[in-house]
Formats: structure tokens, C-alpha cells, sequence
């Protein structure tokens, strides 16, 4: 979820399954450093714009990979020509049956780290529904882990504001915000209450001092309160009884998210 790629020599890679792959990634690659019982924590996922598929331990993703095309048919509703594009990733990721209550035990760095940013992801991507005040408070906290202790002379508001796209979702931004009100410009009394203001307010308000593992514990920690954290997610769509031909032609196309 952190966007780095590990490759892998594997003997009979046709043949290997999620198990034996999840074994050498956790007992052989260094880079990852990642104590024995991660392979509890973390599972391997079969991942595309369409469809997210947790693999269990004896599955063979190549397998999975090539019938590929056989769950879009089954599982998707995406037109012909998505499905025939669609191009898979094999994925490192939280194991959705993994209980919450056993992941705030975890003090183990590097596993919260990549905690942490499946969390992100699922928060800047809007997955992760919350008040805009929660997510300004979480981009400071990102702010601080990606940028380092606030500088006034290089974290401008002009900076956040370029920078924005990092640290909150589309729909919290006030530029997102603006577009959808056609506003080509903005009072001077909500420039400090814009989104970038208040972001930067959350930054500098982080002490200098505070370590790494102290923000990324907070981060997880507020995540954890969310009642859809470490859910599946699925495309949907809401049927409603249709009124009139106008709210048929609507409610045929509204879509929504499930876990």
C-alpha cells in the first residue's frame, strides 16, 4: 500500500502459493524486516480498479491471474472494454479476518508502518468516511511524518495549498469545495478557515520532538475508532423504487461502496 514493489525469484512461480510466498517474503526479504507473526497481520491480494480479491494461503496466484477475465464476468458490471483492460496487481495488504482488538496490541514498528499506510490510503481515497476536522487533523499528522517539523519559511500556505492532493481527500479540499460552488474566488475572512490554512495549523501545532512511532500510533489510533476500519470493500449500487422515468433513468446509475 506504501506503492513499493518487491520482486521475487520464486521456483516454479507457476505452482507457488499465497502461503509459500507470504513465508519467503516474511523470512527472506530483508527490506521488508518483518517479524514471524505478520504473516497473521498481512495477507496477499489480487487487486485491479474492479475487483480486490483477498487470496487464502493455498490459492496459486497465477492462477488466480489467469482467470482473471472469469471473475470479472461473474463478479463485475463494468462495460466489455474496462473488463478487457483491466490489469491485476498481486498486493501485500492487511488481512481483512485479522481482529482489531489483537492489532492494538502491535508495537512492532515496521508492521505498524505498513498499518499505517493501507490507512492512509484508505483515508486519502475517501473509504474511510469522516468530519472534515478529522481528516485535517490526520493530514497534519501525515504532513509532519512526510515533511518533517514545520519550517515556516518552506511550508508556506501556498506550498500546502500545491500540495494538498498528498494530505487530504478531493472532497475536503476547498478547491474541490469551490468547483462545486463555481466560486473564481475566495472572501479573505475563509482564507484562514480555508482547508490549507487549517492544515498547516494542525502541522505546526505537532511538537518538534515528537518521534515517528508516536505520530504513527496516533494516526492508527484514530482509524481504529472507525467502525469500518479493516473492512472488505465492494462496488455496489443502491436500488430504490422508481417514481417517475426521470428517477429511473437516476437511480440506474448511482453506486455506492460496501464492506
Amino acid at each position: 500500500m506504501s506503492k513499493s514493489c518487491i520482486k521475487m525469484e520464486v521456483e516454479d512461480g507457476t505452482s507457488a502459493t499465497c502461503g509459500e510466498l507470504m513465508a519467503s517474503l516474511i523470512e527472506e526479504q530483508e527490506e521488508l524486516n518483518l517479524p514471524r507473526h505478520a504473516g497473521e497481520i498481512f495477507s496477499l491480494w489480487m487487486t485491479s480498479p474492479l475487483i480486490e480479491v483477498q487470496l487464502k494461503p493455498h490459492h496459486k496466484p497465477f492462477y488466480i491471474r489467469r482467470e482473471w477475465n472469469h471473475f470479472l464476468q461473474r463478479f463485475s458490471s463494468a462495460p466489455l472494454e474496462k473488463k478487457t483492460l483491466d490489469e491485476p496487481i498481486l498486493s501485500f495488504q492487511r488481512n481483512v479476518f485479522f481482529h482489531k482488538r489483537d492489532e492494538v496490541k502491535i508495537r512492532d514498528s515496521k508492521v505498524l508502518d505498513f498499518l499505517y499506510e493501507e490507512s492512509k490510503y484508505n483515508i486519502l481515497t475517501g473509504r474511510y468516511p469522516c468530519e472534515i476536522s478529522d481528516y485535517i487533523m490526520l493530514g497534519g499528522i501525515q504532513a509532519r511524518l512526510e515533511l518533517g517539523p514545520y519550517n515556516p519559511d518552506t511550508h508556506t500556505l501556498s506550498f500546502i495549498k500545491n500540495e494538498m492532493y498528498r494530505f487530504l481527500p478531493e472532497h475536503a479540499s476547498w478547491s474541490s469545495y469551490a468547483s462545486c460552488l463555481r466560486l473564481p474566488w475566495r472572501p479573505a475572512s475563509t482564507v484562514k478557515n480555508s482547508p490549507e490554512a487549517r492544515l498547516i495549523e494542525q502541522f505546526k501545532a505537532i511538537p518538534s520532538n515528537a518521534g515517528h512511532n508516536r505520530l504513527v500510533r496516533k494516526y492508527l489510533q484514530f482509524c481504529w475508532t472507525l467502525p469500518y476500519y479493516g473492512s472488505a470493500f465492494f462496488h455496489g449500487q443502491i436500488e430504490t423504487p422508481a417514481r417517475s422515468l426521470t428517477s429511473l433513468v437516476i437511480n440506474n446509475g448511482m453506486r455506492t461502496n460496501s464492506n
